[in-house]
C-alpha cells in the first residue's frame, strides 16, 4: 500500500485547515469589529437576553441589539462556530459555541461548558464566526486509521478502493426480493438488488431526479428486515437531514448524531442529545445532580467551619467524609444511568445518520456497523 496516498490528503486538510486560519486572523488583523460586521463574520453591540438550557441540557444565551432592532440580513447563520467576547472586558476567556436559533431580532448561541461569570445583563458582547477545529481533527484521525489498520474490514475497504483488492458479491434474484416501496422502477429494483449481493463495496450512480434516494431508503429498509445494524452517512447537514426526514416518514426508527443547533428544527427531537435528554431515566439524573448540587454546598460550608487544628476522627471529618461518600456515590449512579440511557436509545433506533466525521464521535466510535450507505 502506497502510504504516500495519504500523507497527501493529511497535507491538504492542514492546508485547508491553516487558510481557513490564517483568514479569520487575518480579518481580526486587519480589519475592524465593525467591517467584519459588515462582511456577515460578526454581531456586535449585543445585550443578553436570557440564559436557559435547550431540551438536550446544552446551554443557551439569547442575545439582541438595543430595542430589539433587527438583526443584520447577511450575519450569522445557524451552524456557525462562533465565539462570544465581551466589549468592555480584556483578557478573559472566551467561550465556542454554535449558532443554535436564530429570528429577525435575536440569536441564540449553544454553549456545551458552563457560561462564563462574566456574562450578564449589564454590558455589551459580540459574536465573532471562529473556525472548527474539531472536523479536521476527525478527519485527520480518520485518515489514519484508514493508513494504519490491517487484518480488519476497514483495510479491505482500504484495498479495494486502492484496486489492490477486487469487490466481492454474491447473487441474489430480484423474484426473491420482498419490496417494502412497491413503487420502485425496474432501475431502482436492479440497483437495491446489487446493493444487496453486494459483500463489499455497491455504487448507486445517477443523475439528478432519477430516484436514488428512494432507492437508498429501500436498501435501507430491506437491511433493516434482515437484522441488520446500518449508517447512513451524507456530506453535509442538509442532506443528512433530507434522508433522516425521508426515513422517518416511512416509519423507520432512526437516530441523527450531529449538534442539535446544524439540524433543522423540525427534527431536532431525533437527535442523540435529544433522546438522552428526553429519555425517562434522564429525570432521576436531574434528581441526583440537583442533589449533587447540595451535597457540594454542604461541603464547601463544612470547610469554612472548619478549625485551623482539629484532630482527625472529630465529628466535622466524619461529617465531611460522609457527604464525600455519598457524593462519589451518586456520581457513580450518574454514571450508571447515562450508560443505560446511551444503551437503551443505540438499541431502539434502527438506522443511525450522520456526516463522515460525526461517526468518529467517541460515544459509537466503537460500535460495529452491518452496513454503511
Amino acid at each position: 500500500m502506497d502510504k504516500d496516498h495519504f500523507y497527501f490528503l493529511k497535507k491538504l486538510i492542514s492546508l485547508e485547515e491553516n487558510e481557513e486560519n490564517e483568514e479569520i486572523c487575518e480579518e481580526f488583523t486587519h480589519l475592524s469589529p465593525k467591517e467584519r460586521e459588515l462582511r456577515g463574520k460578526a454581531l456586535l453591540g449585543l445585550t443578553l437576553e436570557e440564559k436557559h438550557f435547550s431540551p438536550a441540557d446544552h446551554q443557551l444565551a439569547t442575545f439582541s441589539r438595543q430595542h430589539k432592532k433587527p438583526l443584520p440580513i447577511f450575519s450569522l447563520e445557524v451552524g456557525d462556530i462562533v465565539s462570544l467576547f465581551p466589549e468592555t472586558m480584556k483578557d478573559v476567556d472566551t467561550p465556542v459555541g454554535t449558532v443554535y436559533e436564530k429570528t429577525l431580532s435575536t440569536i441564540t448561541v449553544a454553549f456545551n461548558k458552563p457560561l462564563p461569570d462574566w456574562l450578564e445583563k449589564d454590558t455589551y458582547y459580540q459574536l465573532h464566526k471562529s473556525i472548527n477545529r474539531v472536523t479536521y481533527k476527525r478527519m485527520t484521525e480518520a485518515l489514519d486509521a484508514v493508513a494504519e489498520t490491517t487484518n480488519t474490514r476497514l483495510a479491505v475497504f482500504r484495498d479495494i478502493s486502492l484496486k489492490e483488492k477486487l469487490p466481492s458479491s454474491e447473487k441474489i434474484n430480484l423474484r426473491n426480493i420482498s419490496w417494502v416501496d412497491g413503487g420502485l422502477n425496474a432501475s431502482q429494483k436492479e440497483a437495491v438488488r446489487k446493493a444487496l449481493s453486494a459483500k463489499d463495496i455497491a455504487l448507486v450512480h445517477g443523475p439528478p431526479g432519477t430516484g436514488k434516494t428512494t432507492a437508498l431508503i429501500e436498501i435501507v429498509r430491506q437491511s433493516i428486515l434482515r437484522k441488520e445494524s446500518v449508517f447512513v452517512a451524507a456530506p453535509s447537514n442538509t442532506a443528512c437531514d433530507n434522508i433522516l426526514e425521508r426515513l422517518i416518514d416511512k416509519g423507520v426508527r432512526a437516530l441523527r448524531l450531529g449538534h442539535p443547533a446544524r439540524i433543522t428544527v423540525s427534527l431536532r427531537e431525533h437527535t442523540l442529545d435529544f433522546k438522552l435528554a428526553l429519555h425517562p431515566l434522564a429525570q432521576e439524573i436531574a434528581n441526583h445532580q440537583a442533589h449533587l448540587q447540595r451535597l457540594f454546598k454542604r461541603e464547601d460550608r463544612y470547610r469554612e467551619k472548619r478549625l485551623p487544628v482539629r484532630q482527625a476522627g472529630s465529628p466535622g471529618r466524619l461529617a465531611e467524609r460522609e457527604i464525600r461518600d455519598e457524593i462519589e456515590e451518586l456520581k457513580e449512579d450518574v454514571r450508571r444511568l447515562r450508560k443505560e440511557i446511551f444503551i437503551r436509545v443505540m438499541r431502539e433506533s434502527e438506522v443511525i445518520v450522520g456526516t463522515p466525521t460525526s461517526i468518529q464521535d467517541k460515544s459509537i466510535r466503537e460500535k460495529m456497523f452491518d452496513l454503511l450507505i
